[in-house]
């Protein structure tokens, strides 16, 4: 049995795909006491990203401790606007009695205790009580007598139909509770990411514990487990280990600037119905802002202009141009290889050329567009990609261009 046991043991600590691993003394700072904590361990490149994550999980969490602090005080409020004496009003009926002066009600509480006695001339009445379980009994009343009460009849008062002030509040606590619950979720799914995006991970019962860590690590967090929220550590750097060194090693490490452009080539066809197709080719360019937004988002501003001399049954040639604001994410895989989905919107004018005359068109579109980039340098870029660009028409329909694009990128 020891040999099977041993060999379980070193395929638990050594994951598939991570090799090198070292024995590291690591402390997740803050996280203290024993308990249950997974520590996870990252490659550099990895750096920008998780701590794009960490931001936004501390910005939800002080978003939820804002929604449980008002969700308090609008409960507060409730309370004491649906207290108030804590009477309500409870009206009671018989059954009418002829040739008498009226009647005699006598209520009893839960316990059958006498609390009132009422003498109302109608066959009914209206009561204030506290809201919970009651008697009543009745008695015609003429001027020579009291008859014979009748048998005791349960009646309950209950709190009844909530003012508009309540509703209010109650709207309001299920707006909040509906944001909390929402930002619990985006937390999950950013631990979830941080999870996924680590080389490697180890669970320890304390946060100061040895690790096995792969030579490929830089920078480690732990997750206390118990906790609830799950508390995570500082993103901190692997004692020993110079994490500037190993990401100058990267090709878009050594980036200094928070922008950069872009330039190049593009060609593709456009569709003005479903029997034509119009080839279009030209020029793009854009600017991007490297510093996150909008969760981990960054904005863009993107440009194309292109020329079709394909000729229709009413005009000979169009220009196009469109100029679209937008949000991109990139992705790293690694061997300075990088994958930049983007989504944008903006204007686009249309620029008509024919023998009788030139027309110009303006219309609304939206684009999603994915490029490849290769770092050829830490500054220098080529890259490659594609588009489909839905152009709204005033007849309804959906105008679509799709550009291939191919050009460099380089930042300032």
């Amino acid at each position: 049995m020891h040999p099977i046991r041993n060999f379980l043991i070193f395929v638990a600590l050594f994951p598939v795909g991570v090799t090198n691993l070292a024995a590291e003394k690591l402390t997740a700072t803050p996280l203290e006491g024993a308990g249950e904590y997974d520590f996870y361990l990252f490659a550099p490149d990895r750096r920008v990203e998780i701590e794009a994550y960490l931001a936004r999980i501390r910005e939800l969490d002080v978003k939820t401790v804002e929604h449980n602090a008002e969700i308090q005080k609008i409960e507060n409020e409730l309370k004491q606007a649906s207290s108030g004496s804590g009477k309500r009003k409870k009206t009671l009926e018989w059954s009418p009695m002829e040739k008498i002066t009226g009647y005699s009600v006598k209520v009893y509480n839960a316990n059958k205790e006498l609390i009132a006695t009422h003498n109302p001339s109608e066959n009914s009445i209206t009561l204030e009580l506290e809201e919970g379980s009651y008697f009543f009994q009745v008695a015609a009343v003429t001027k020579f007598k009291t008859g014979t009460y009748s048998h005791m009849s349960a009646f309950r008062v209950t709190k009844g139909r909530h003012s508009a002030s309540e509703l209010k509040l109650e709207d309001q606590i299920e707006i909040l509770q509906e944001k909390s619950k929402l930002s619990e979720k985006l937390r999950a799914d950013y631990i979830a990411a941080i999870q996924k995006a680590a080389l490697s991970s180890a669970a320890a019962t304390t946060p100061a514990a040895d690790v096995p860590a792969p030579k490929e690590a830089s920078y480690f967090l732990a997750l206390d487990k118990k906790s609830v929220p799950q508390k995570l550590s500082q993103f901190q750097v692997i004692p020993g280990r110079d994490a500037k060194i190993t990401e100058v090693s990267q090709p878009q490490a050594g980036n200094t600037g928070a922008f950069y452009w872009g330039a190049g080539l593009l060609g593709g066809i456009q569709d003005t119905s479903t029997d034509f197709f119009r080839v279009n080719y030209g020029v793009e360019g854009f600017l991007r802002y490297d510093k996150t937004f909008l969760y981990f988002l960054r904005p863009q501003l993107k440009l194309q202009s292109e020329y079709s001399p394909s000729r229709s049954s009413v005009f000979d040639a169009m220009m196009h141009t469109s100029l679209y604001l937008g949000v991109y994410y990139p992705f790293n895989i690694g061997k300075g290889f990088s994958i930049v989905p983007a989504l944008g919107t903006g204007v686009n004018y249309f620029l008509l050329f024919a023998t009788a005359g030139s027309a110009s068109v303006v219309q609304w579109g939206i684009m999603p567009a994915l490029e490849f980039h290769y770092a050829l340098r830490p500054n220098l870029s080529l890259y490659i990609g594609a588009a489909i660009n839905f152009t709204y028409d005033t007849s309804g329909s959906f105008l679509k261009f799709v550009p291939i694009n191919l050009g460099v990128t380089g930042r300032f």
